[in-house]
């Protein structure tokens, strides 16, 4: 399926800070401000986006999930999906 049709739908924001892979979660999580991880999770919050896709950190990703979102009653922890090819 081409991309364009989705185009509209897509924005791009400027974010001032970056998580690396090598940084811990607990370091993560304290200097999140300002990253795009961050800004994504926080528009899924606000119900500006519909989800969050990350090639990052993904240890980063799931705390901030977790600590932002709060998840819903009975579940325990973000999902992780992965693409597999046929």
């Amino acid at each position: 399926m081409p991309l364009l049709p989705f185009l509209e739908r897509i924005q791009i924001h400027h974010c001032t800070k970056a998580i690396d892979n090598n940084q811990g979660i607990s370091h993560a999580l304290r200097h999140s401000k300002g990253t795009s991880m961050r800004l994504a999770i926080e528009m899924v919050q606000k119900g500006e986006a519909q989800g969050c896709v990350s090639a990052g950190n993904t240890g980063a990703l799931m705390g901030l999930s977790k600590v932002l979102l709060q998840p819903l009653e009975g579940i325990q922890r973000p999902a992780l999906v992965s693409y597999y090819r046929r």
